[in-house]
């Protein structure tokens, strides 16, 4: 698994395309749908703000709503969990990577 490099401070922003077995995108309307970003152990860093662009099937935009300045670095993990109809599916596990920032806007 290749990780998302992301720098303290910067935004988180994922778009994601879905799929099925046939190739056939998924219309994700209907889905209740969650994503969360957590550190190794387990501890929640970020609940992910999912979007559904519009005119864009099968698309799934994610995005952190906060400064992600205090985030600590190191490798954090997220996935996506898709339920409807009792039937509750998830994506693969992918890393984050999130190095300290250098520069700091506003600080000259």
């Amino acid at each position: 698994m290749i990780p998302i490099a992301l720098k303290q401070g910067t935004t988180l922003a994922l778009s994601l395309v879905f799929r099925d077995a046939a190739g056939a995108l998924v219309a994700l309307d209907g889905y209740a749908i969650s994503a969360q970003l957590r550190d190794a152990q387990g501890v929640l860093v970020a609940d992910l703000v999912k979007a559904l662009p519009a005119n864009m099937p099968g698309t799934l935009n994610l995005t952190s709503s906060g400064s992600t300045a205090a985030w600590p670095t190191g490798r954090l993990f997220v996935d996506v969990v898709l339920s409807r109809g009792g039937v509750v599916s998830a994506t693969q596990t992918v890393a984050v990577l999130v190095s300290p920032a250098i520069s700091i806007p506003g600080s000259s």
